[in-house]
């Protein structure tokens, strides 16, 4: 799976970079910015984006998720403590890994996005995630 990682916090996202590579997927990139995500996006595809909600520059990831899946098809896992309750975020993300967590329950979280986006059920949960379909 082609991963892109969206988070402004270079330490988290380098973390998040290393276990998503662990776990034999491509980091297709890593922005800290909404307008960045949208450049790699346009540049290199993905199937899947880790997001935070709060991001350099003042820019917000739910609004980068609404680009990626509008423009590009490309679903949101928003990786954030707190998911504002705004409508949009249902509709933009597949679910939501609230921080802090493991490297275990950011690995199962993918896998349960890769197979909710194949129209299976999850074969396990993180028990900080929980998906919108």
């Amino acid at each position: 799976m082609k991963i892109l990682i969206v988070e402004d916090n270079a330490l988290v996202a380098l973390d998040l970079e290393q276990q998503v590579a662990d776990a034999g997927h491509t980091v297709v990139g890593v922005a800290g910015t909404a307008s960045r995500a949208i450049d790699l996006a346009a540049e290199h595809g993905a199937d899947l984006a880790l997001m935070d909600v709060s991001l350099a520059d003042g820019s917000c990831g739910i609004d980068a998720a609404l680009v990626l899946k509008e423009r590009f098809g490309i679903p949101s896992i928003f990786v954030t403590a707190t998911l504002p309750n705004r409508p949009e975020v249902r509709w933009a993300g597949i679910g939501h890994l609230s921080k802090p967590y493991n490297e275990e329950e950011v690995v199962a979280a993918i896998h349960a996005a890769e197979a909710t986006l194949r129209g299976e059920p999850p074969p396990s949960m993180p028990l900080r995630m929980r998906l919108f379909a």
